[in-house]
């Protein structure tokens, strides 16, 4: 889980809270904010809200996912719950966070299937449905049979229950519901994000039935503060970020962060400055430090980055991730925590698509401008993410 513990990095611990009384009839739904979406500015919150949902047996619990380009997936059962017991003290403070995986979580992973497989490949066995009642999950890129794939109600004694990748669109898109048994157990149930790891987790707290629990309204009203604090962070990460200047760029991406003292649970998915003045035959620059962003004009219609065909295979969108119209990351370039790559498309009229395609490291990206105008551009993984060139002559 290399990859889901270096999101960690962009990815907040809030503490299990205690239980707020309130009384709700059995059968009810509680809503769990999935990502979140900024109206100011464009981000993604990394979390789940609130990070702690009470909720009786025979309830249904639906997770909400708001689109911002970031996939995820809703995962627990009983493999889920050592990771919770050696995430929470990184959550409530008692441990320091750190950049990499601690060792001991290696172990609790060792029965998890990869969500990502070599070269950015997609793994089936994390990526599709699977729900298990006491085997372990595949590791290969095999997804679960037909029969493991269909969802049962989560009774708290299956080893593996992961909803997938959860589509942005479709039937069920942007929602994974989750019914409880009847004959599931008071206690806490672990959670989390299959890719972006355990710091993007949470409990499923289930209380005896006819005990007092939070309201629909409590609950959604815990998330909204859960997303305030959350949004302080952001906002000091954009701050700094748009006060950086590096030389020779124009635009920058994404946001440096500070992890002393704690991590953000959010951070701003934009282009700085958003729009850019140049004349005619300049040269405009981005930086691209390695994150999942493009630089792409003339975009087509909208695509996520990943995509689900008929049999249910999810794959990488390459109309989102690969260079068009021009050069992009050279793949003999250094490895991606090396020197940033110069990426110099020459002119640009603005008559074709032109896509940067997702550096597999820092990269630098320039563009000259040969014709007067507007130029609309955006990140063709993040879907409100753009940015403006305007052009004279």
């Amino acid at each position: 889980m290399k990859l889901a513990w270096r999101i960690v990095v962009l990815g907040a611990l809030v503490a299990l809270p205690a239980c707020s009384g309130s009384n709700s009839a059995g059968g009810a739904t509680r809503t769990v904010l999935t990502d979140f979406n900024y109206d100011e500015f464009a981000t993604s919150y990394l979390g789940f809200f609130p990070r702690v949902v009470t909720v009786h047996p025979g309830d249904t619990i639906d997770f909400k996912q708001a689109w911002t380009g970031e996939p995820h997936t809703v995962t627990m059962g009983t493999l889920a719950e050592p990771i919770g017991k050696l995430i929470e003290p990184y959550a409530n403070g008692s441990k320091p966070v750190p950049h990499e995986e601690p060792p001991e979580f290696a172990d609790a992973f060792k029965d998890f299937p990869p969500f990502f497989g070599d070269n950015g490949s997609i793994m089936q066995s994390g990526a599709q449905p699977c729900y298990l009642e006491t085997e372990k999950p595949p590791q290969a890129d095999t997804p679960c049979t037909p029969t493991q794939q269909k969802q049962p109600p989560f009774n708290g004694r299956q080893t593996f229950y992961n909803s997938g990748f959860i589509p942005y669109e479709g039937n069920n898109g942007n929602h994974f519901t989750v019914r409880l048994a009847a004959d599931i157990k008071p206690a806490d149930y672990f959670y989390f994000c299959l890719i972006h790891g355990p710091p993007m987790g949470g409990y499923v707290r289930v209380k005896p039935a006819g005990t007092a629990i939070p309201s629909a309204g409590t609950t959604a009203h815990d998330a909204r503060k859960e997303l305030d604090a959350a949004t302080k962070s952001v906002l000091a990460g954009r701050r700094s970020a748009m006060a950086a200047k590096e030389p020779g760029v124009d635009v920058g991406t994404g946001a440096t962060v500070d992890i002393a003292g704690g991590l953000p649970i959010s951070f701003p998915l934009e282009f700085y400055p958003a729009t850019v003045h140049a004349k005619v035959g300049t040269k405009v620059t981005w930086s691209l430090g390695g994150d999942d962003h493009t630089v792409a004009f003339r975009v087509p219609k909208y695509g996520p980055q990943y995509l689900i065909d008929r049999a249910g295979r999810v794959s990488l969108n390459a109309e989102a991730y690969d260079a068009r119209g021009g050069p992009g990351y050279p793949s003999n370039a250094p490895p991606r925590d090396g020197a940033p790559v110069n990426v110099d498309v020459g002119n640009y009229d603005g008559s074709h698509y032109l896509n940067s395609g997702k550096p597999a490291g820092a990269m630098y990206y320039s563009v000259t401008f040969t014709n007067p105008g507007t130029y609309r551009y955006a990140c063709t993984i993040h879907p409100r993410m753009i940015g403006t060139v305007i052009v004279s002559g």
